[in-house]
């Protein structure tokens, strides 16, 4: 055609790596000395995701937190021989695993004594289950060592009658136990009764 000249030129072709991002799960526990973990995850269908029969060989969940806190659920993979890392852009987005405090409650226990007689030895109880709408739970076996708990008496009443909420117990914990408890007091009542005299 003698009204057309030809022409050629060159264009670059470009191309970028898939998106691919790892949601891995999140879980909320009471301390209870274990390990928190979570093994769920997920690729985001919002992202473009692995094309045909690539994917990962293997692949797993690693965060773990066991003492009252929160960690990162990190992800752990390796791809697939015949997948190219150089194709895929990967991003992790962890869960959060986190332990909060195990709630206890420590109450002295009501006692009395007669007139005249020298105060006892105060004792107490640990309360479990559901009081007041707050679950309360039992210290741990393992963790026993590192509690203490006194209870005192509070004022000098000496007739006879009784009185509440004078026995008031005190909790002392290692740094280690405290940091995984919270721990609440319910104060107790002491009876003076009458001395029998023969």
């Amino acid at each position: 055609n003698a009204n057309y000249a030809p022409a050629f030129g060159s264009a670059k072709v470009t191309i970028t790596p898939r998106e691919l991002a790892v949601n891995t799960d999140s879980a909320t526990r009471t301390y209870n000395g274990a390990a928190l973990t979570a093994a769920g995850w997920n690729i985001d269908p919002a992202k473009d995701g692995f094309v045909g029969s690539d994917g990962f060989a293997t692949s797993a969940t690693t965060g773990s937190v066991t003492s009252v806190g929160t960690a990162n659920n990190s992800f752990a993979y390796t791809l697939k021989s015949d997948t190219s890392a150089a194709d895929y852009t990967i991003s992790i987005v962890p869960g959060t695993l986190s332990v909060t405090p195990r709630l206890v409650l420590i109450a002295a226990a009501d006692t009395d004594k007669n007139f005249g007689s020298a105060d006892p030895a105060f004792g107490y109880t640990v309360l479990t289950g559901t009081i007041g709408g707050t679950a309360y739970e039992p210290i741990l076996t393992a963790d026993l060592a590192g509690v203490t708990v006194t209870v005192n008496r509070t004022g000098s009443d000496s007739a006879v009658g009784t009185y509440a909420d004078v026995l008031t117990p005190d909790v002392t914990a290692t740094p280690a136990v405290a940091a995984n408890y919270a721990f609440t007091t319910q104060n107790g009542s002491l009876t003076i009764n009458p001395q029998v005299v023969y």
